[in-house]
C-alpha cells in the first residue's frame, strides 16, 4: 500500500483538528467509497483519528465542552483548548497499556477511564507548566479539581436533562448524593460540579432551573446571593447588561445589518427576565433586583424609540402631499410620482422587527404602545392602498408602474405587522389594476 509523505499527514492532521466528529465521519464515509491505495491510507488515519477521539471522549467527556467558549458568550469556567490536548497527551503516555481497554466493554471502559482521569489530574499537579504555562494559581487549581470531579461528572451529565425538566424525588435525590459526592472530594466540589452542567447547557439561562434543586438557600433569592451558586446568576445578569448595551447602542438608519443582533438580544433578555422573575423573584432593593430593573427601564426606552421611529420611516417610504379640493380645503393624498429613498430601506426591517416585539414587549412594558402602532398602520397603509388605487384606475398618475410599485409597498409592509387580510386584499386589487393596464411591468416588492 502507498503510504502518506509526513506533510500530507501533517496536512490531514491539521485538516481533521478543525472538523467535529460528525463531520469528521461523513469525510471517512466519503474516502471509503474512493479507490486507490491513497484513498485507503487516508481512511487509515482518519480512522486512527477518529479511534483517538472516542477514547479521549470516553476519559474526558463531561469536561470537553470547558476547553472552548461559549456560544452565548455567557462568562463561565473554560480552559484553553491547546491545555486539553496536552492532558490527553500526559494520560495516554501515564497508562499506554490501558489504551486499547478503552475500546472494550462498558464496565471495563469506565475503570479504564477513571484511571486515565487520576493519571491527567496528576500529571497537573506533578508538571503544571508543561500541561498549562502561565495559568494563575486559581485556574491551574479549578482544572485539578474538575479532573478529581471527572467520576461524579459522569454520573452529573447523565442526569442533567432530566433536572432541568420536572425532575421527582428519586432524581432529587440522586443530585443531593452527587454534591455530597462532590463536596467529600473538595469542599468547592459542588460549585465546581455545576460549573461542569453548565457548560453542557447550550442556553445558559437553563441553569436558573437547576439552582433550586441544588441548595435549599436557592429558594431565597436573598440567601441564594450569599451562597456559591450565586455566581452563576451573576454571570446571567453580566451578560444581560451587556446586551442591554447593544440594544440601547443601536440606532436605525439606511444600513439595518445590526437589527437582526439586537432582536436576538432582545429574545434573550427576556427570556432571562422571565425566568428569574419565576425562579429567584429577588427583592426590588437588592443589586440582582435593581440591575433587572435597569435594564427593564432602558430597553424599554430605545424599543418606545424605535417603536416611534418605525412609524416616521413608513411616512418617509410612503409619502403623502396635500390636494386641494375647494378654496383652502385640502387633503392628504399618496404621492405616486416621487422614487421613496431611504425610508424603504428603513422601513421594511422596522416593521418585521416591530412585529416580532409581540413576545418580548410587555416584558419590557411597552407592548400598549406597539399595539397602538400596529393598529394605526394598518388603518394608514390599508387607506393609502385605497386612495392610490383609486388614482391609478382613475388615470391620474402619470406613471402607473411606479405607482403600483408603491402600492405593493404598502401591501409588504401590511404583511410584515401581520395584517394578512388587509394585505392579501390589497395585493388582489393591485393584480386586477396591473391586468388593465398590462404595458406597465410591476416591478418585485420592495421591503
Amino acid at each position: 500500500m502507498s503510504g502518506l509523505t509526513n506533510a500530507q499527514r501533517e496536512g490531514l492532521r491539521a485538516l481533521m483538528s478543525g472538523l467535529n466528529d460528525v463531520r469528521l465521519s461523513k469525510v471517512s464515509t466519503a474516502v471509503g467509497t474512493m479507490p486507490g491505495q491513497t484513498a485507503e491510507a487516508l481512511q487509515v488515519v482518519i480512522g486512527v483519528e477518529l479511534r483517538e477521539r472516542k477514547r479521549k471522549h470516553r476519559v474526558l467527556g463531561p469536561l470537553l465542552p470547558m476547553f472552548q467558549i461559549r456560544p452565548d458568550a455567557v462568562q463561565a469556567l473554560i480552559f484553553p483548548p491547546v491545555v486539553l490536548d496536552r492532558l490527553w497527551a500526559a494520560a495516554r503516555s501515564a497508562e499506554p497499556e490501558l489504551l486499547t481497554r478503552l475500546d472494550g466493554g462498558e464496565a471495563e471502559t469506565a475503570l479504564v477511564a477513571e484511571r486515565l482521569g487520576i493519571a491527567a489530574a496528576n500529571a497537573v499537579r506533578d508538571d503544571p507548566d508543561d500541561i498549562w504555562p502561565d495559568a494563575y494559581l486559581e485556574a491551574i487549581d479549578n482544572l485539578i479539581l474538575c479532573l478529581d470531579l471527572l467520576p461524579v461528572a459522569r454520573r452529573a451529565v447523565e442526569g442533567l436533562e432530566g433536572w432541568l425538566k420536572r425532575p421527582d424525588e428519586e432524581q432529587l435525590a440522586a443530585l443531593r448524593l452527587l454534591l455530597r459526592d462532590a463536596e467529600a472530594v473538595n469542599p468547592e466540589g459542588p460549585r465546581a460540579l455545576i460549573d461542569i452542567l453548565f457548560a453542557h447547557m447550550d442556553d445558559a439561562v437553563l441553569v436558573l432551573r437547576l439552582l433550586p434543586h441544588v441548595s435549599g438557600a436557592a429558594a431565597s433569592a436573598s440567601l441564594m446571593s450569599g451562597s456559591e451558586f450565586a455566581v452563576f446568576v451573576d454571570r446571567l445578569m453580566a451578560a444581560m447588561q451587556m446586551r442591554a448595551g447593544r440594544i440601547n447602542a443601536f440606532r436605525p438608519g439606511r444600513d439595518m445589518a445590526g437589527l437582526e443582533v439586537v432582536m436576538a438580544d432582545l429574545d434573550w433578555c427576556a427570556v432571562v427576565l422571565a425566568e428569574l422573575d419565576v425562579t429567584l423573584d429577588p427583592e426590588p432593593l437588592s443589586d440582582w433586583g435593581r440591575a433587572m430593573r435597569k435594564t427593564r427601564q432602558s430597553v424599554g426606552g430605545t424599543l418606545s424609540n424605535l417603536i416611534k421611529a418605525t412609524d416616521t420611516a413608513v411616512e418617509a417610504g410612503l409619502p403623502m402631499t396635500r390636494t386641494p379640493l375647494a378654496g383652502r380645503m385640502t387633503r392628504r393624498t399618496p404621492r405616486l410620482d416621487v422614487e421613496t429613498a431611504p425610508g424603504p430601506d428603513a422601513a421594511g426591517p422596522l416593521l418585521k422587527f416591530v412585529a416580532g416585539l409581540r413576545k418580548t414587549a410587555p416584558v419590557f412594558g411597552c407592548e400598549a404602545e406597539r399595539q397602538r402602532l400596529v393598529e394605526a398602520l394598518t388603518v394608514r397603509l390599508t387607506d393609502y392602498a385605497d386612495e392610490a388605487l383609486a388614482l391609478v384606475n382613475g388615470g391620474e398618475v402619470e406613471d402607473p408602474a411606479k405607482a403600483l410599485k408603491q402600492i405593493k409597498r404598502a401591501a409588504t409592509w401590511l404583511a410584515l405587522i401581520e395584517a394578512k387580510d388587509a394585505a392579501r386584499s390589497v395585493r388582489r386589487r393591485v393584480a386586477v389594476a396591473d391586468g388593465v393596464a398590462p404595458a406597465h411591468k410591476v416591478s418585485s416588492d420592495a421591503v
